[in-house]
């Protein structure tokens, strides 16, 4: 089958994902159609909130997706080379830095999101078992993995670092955003509590950040309209 994606949501009901699903389906499209000749309800689509773990995962159609997303390495703490104590994923924090006008239909407003040590872990896990179909038995870095398993889990984390951009879309859209529309939804953002701090990467949590959530394997490769959930699990 076609490609799907990770996603990671913020918990259901959490004033964080209350708040960017209201930015989503009502304030952004609404400030984005007041300055552009479009007509919005014909050029912009819903979704909910979240952040591409990442895309471009390619299943067979008979896999048990709820076993695959169930089974990915993330239940267990971690430790690197410069920080040895260990650290959980579970409380994996978003915190956001910057709104950004992009190209594509998908990143056409985005919040951009701090990339943190936890951060990185998760996405070059997700990278690493989805994408390049690594073993999660080489996670640990046994000696008994081949040289060919850890190219793999080097790669994915290399993307993370340095490739991966990690972000909450607030509009799929065609239209034009052009820069007194983005100030418009930036001042929108901040109306409705939402921080967006260039300097801290990993400031003090507050119910306008979040912290852990709920992952979700959705098939991307159709309409947007046509997007389904395979699978979900808690992080």
């Amino acid at each position: 089958m076609g490609g799907c994606s990770l996603w990671l949501l913020p918990p259901k009901d959490s004033q964080i994902y209350k708040t960017l699903a209201t930015l989503i389906h009502d304030t952004v499209p609404d400030e984005v159609q007041h300055d552009s000749h479009s007509v919005a309800e014909q050029t912009t689509f819903s979704f909910v909130p979240h952040l591409t773990l990442t895309a471009d995962i390619y299943l067979n159609e008979h896999t048990d997706f709820q076993k695959w997303i169930d089974t990915l390495p993330l239940d267990d703490d971690y430790s690197t080379q410069d920080s040895p104590h260990a650290k959980s994923l579970k409380d994996v924090p978003i915190n956001f830095k910057d709104l950004t006008v992009g190209d594509k239909l998908v990143t056409k407003l985005t919040l951009g999101v701090h990339r943190n040590e936890r951060l990185v872990e998760l996405g070059t896990r997700c990278r690493a078992i989805g994408v390049l179909n690594a073993q999660t038995a080489s996670l640990s870095g046994s000696q008994d993995a081949t040289q060919e398993e850890k190219e793999k889990w080097n790669q994915a984390r290399q993307w993370a670092e340095s490739h991966w951009r990690p972000h909450v879309s607030l509009l799929y859209s065609s239209m034009e955003v052009i820069e007194h529309g983005r100030r418009a939804v930036l001042r929108a953002v901040k109306a409705a509590g939402i921080q967006v701090e260039e300097r801290n990467a990993d400031p003090a949590p507050t119910e306008m950040s979040w912290r852990g959530g709920r992952i979700q394997l959705v098939s991307t490769y159709h309409k947007i309209q046509d997007w389904e959930v395979l699978a979900e699990r808690e992080l």
